[in-house]
């Protein structure tokens, strides 16, 4: 789920309390902020998601996975994102996700580069069926997307971005985002 607005709409403090929640029932929680200064390090925003998980051992062909998840001192490559390296991603997410239930939580999502929103893009259909939420913010202004422009941006039909979140809307007893904060704080 993406939630988008202007400064000061509330979206940080929105994934803090999605964050504090989701550790306080126990998830396993993995929580970046896209970076303006990092959004040309191919995979920088899924380093600093996975930080403390420790990826399975295919990692070590995968140069750029390696580099991203500290098993490397070497930078990521620039580049377009390869068949073989989000699996590899999926994988170790559904590991952790097998032991307890994950949230993924991302602030400031325009600002992530574009192999990591790439992975993100793939979560919905990878994450069904697993205990994982994932909640991103994207600013307003540059960066600021509505459902058309996630859509492109991720490399996914519009349909597809209007599904997820209507699912999503659904499991929280809403209709929209306008109504999501509130529905979190009752959660709370």
């Amino acid at each position: 789920m993406v939630a988008t607005g202007g400064l000061g709409a509330g979206k940080t403090a929105l994934l803090t309390t999605t964050r504090e929640l989701a550790a306080r029932r126990g998830c396993t929680v993995l929580a970046a902020r896209g970076s303006y200064l990092e959004r040309e390090l191919p995979f920088g925003l899924v380093s600093r998601l996975f930080v403390c998980v420790r990826p399975g051992e295919e990692v070590q062909h995968l140069p750029r996975i390696a580099a991203a998840l500290g098993q490397s001192d070497t930078l990521a490559e620039p580049g377009p994102v390869t068949l073989p390296e989000l699996p590899v991603l999926h994988r170790a997410l559904a590991r952790m996700a097998a032991e307890r239930p994950v949230a993924i939580v991302v602030d400031d999502a325009q600002w992530a580069d574009q192999p990591s929103l790439q992975w993100l893009s793939t979560l919905p259909h990878r994450i069904e069926h697993l205990p994982v939420f994932a909640l991103a913010g994207s600013g307003a202004g540059e960066g600021c997307k509505m459902n058309r422009e996630i859509a492109d941006a991720l490399f996914v039909q519009l349909r597809t971005v209007e599904i997820h979140l209507t699912k999503v809307y659904r499991k929280l007893g809403i209709d929209g985002r306008d109504q999501l904060a509130p529905a979190l704080r009752l959660v709370g």
